[in-house]
C-alpha cells in the first residue's frame, strides 16, 4: 500500500485544516492535504487526497476513518490510484471505447449525441464509424442559395395576408361592417 489516500464524500465546507486534524489523530503524521477544486467555479468538488508520511500511518488512517462522520458527511477512504496516462487525441476524433468510438453505441466521432434528434449520432449519418466533420452540401436543414430563394413563397404569403387585413380595416372605416347594417 502507498502513502496517498483518496477521501471522498466530503462536505463542501470541509477545510484542509479540518482534514489534517482528523488524519493526524493518534500520533499519525500527515505529509500533505489537497482538496480538489472545480476549475470553472472554484468550488470544492467533494473529494481530496491526503498523503501520510508512512505506509503504516496510511493503513491505520484508512481503517480508522473510513465510514466515520466529518462535518456531517460519511467519509469514503480508499488507497489513491495513480492517474492513467492520457495521450493526445486528434481534435474531433472518436473517444476510444466511449459513445461514438470504435465498438461504442452511436457514431459520429466527436459529434456524438445526434443531430436534430437522430439517435444514431453524428450529423444525421449512419451509426458507427468516425465522422470528423458535418456532411457537406445543402441538405434539408441548410439552404445556401441566394436570399430570394429562401422563404420567398412564405414572404409573399405574409404580404398578401397583410394586404387583406388592410382592406378589411379600410372597409370598416368606410362603414361596410361584417354584420351588413352599414356601420
Amino acid at each position: 500500500m502507498g502513502t496517498k489516500l483518496y477521501v471522498g464524500n466530503l462536505n463542501y465546507n470541509t477545510t484542509e485544516d479540518s482534514l489534517r486534524e482528523a488524519f493526524s489523530a493518534n500520533g499519525r503524521e500527515v505529509a500533505s492535504v489537497s482538496i480538489i477544486m472545480d476549475r470553472e467555479t472554484g468550488r470544492p468538488r467533494g473529494f481530496a487526497f491526503v498523503e501520510m508520511t508512512t505506509e503504516e500511518g496510511a493503513q491505520q488512517a484508512l481503517q480508522e476513518l473510513d465510514g466515520t462522520d466529518l462535518d456531517g458527511r460519511t467519509l469514503r477512504i480508499n488507497e489513491a490510484r495513480e492517474r492513467e496516462a492520457r495521450g493526445p487525441r486528434p481534435f474531433g476524433g472518436p473517444r476510444p471505447g466511449g459513445p461514438g468510438g470504435p465498438g461504442g453505441p452511436g457514431g459520429g466521432g466527436g459529434y456524438s449525441g445526434g443531430y436534430q434528434g437522430n439517435p444514431g449520432g453524428g450529423f444525421g449519418g449512419a451509426p458507427g464509424g468516425p465522422r470528423p466533420f458535418p456532411p457537406s452540401g445543402p441538405g434539408p436543414a441548410r439552404n445556401f442559395g441566394p436570399p430570394a430563394d429562401r422563404g420567398g413563397g412564405r414572404r409573399k404569403e405574409k404580404e398578401r395576408s397583410r394586404d387583406d387585413d388592410d382592406r378589411g380595416r379600410r372597409a370598416r372605416r368606410r362603414g361596410y361592417g361584417d354584420d351588413g347594417d352599414g356601420w
